[in-house]
């Protein structure tokens, strides 16, 4: 249990970065982490964020990743799970969360959602 409890827990390019099977736990600790009536707020990128930010799929990791290129021209391997904002929408309400996702652009959604009472 955490030490405090917060009314807003937001994050911003970080949900697509949680490996699949650390999904479940990761939500339960944000549900931990929320004041009875907190709200986690999110941002992320859709499919078309990999396009939009020259990410190739890697076919052969373990876990969905891509490889990142950066400005100095280094690549690097990156955990990255692309969601549609209704299957967020609908995963998020199998681990007991209130959810609502929606598209801001044709790159990024953004999200709200509590845990269900």
């Amino acid at each position: 249990m955490p030490r405090r409890r917060y009314d807003t827990v937001f994050f911003a390019s970080w949900l697509s970065h949680v490996p699949p099977e650390l999904f479940a736990s990761f939500w339960d600790m944000l549900g931990q982490a929320l004041s009875p009536l907190g709200r986690v707020q999110f941002i992320d990128e859709q499919p078309a964020g990999l396009e939009f930010y020259h990410e190739t799929v890697l076919a052969d990791s373990p876990v969905p990743s891509v490889e990142r290129r950066l400005a100095d021209g280094s690549r690097h391997p990156v955990v990255k799970i692309f969601y549609e904002p209704d299957e967020l929408a609908e995963k998020l309400r199998g681990l007991g969360w209130e959810p609502q996702v929606w598209p801001v652009d044709d790159v990024m959604f953004a999200g709200t959602a509590r845990p269900c009472a």
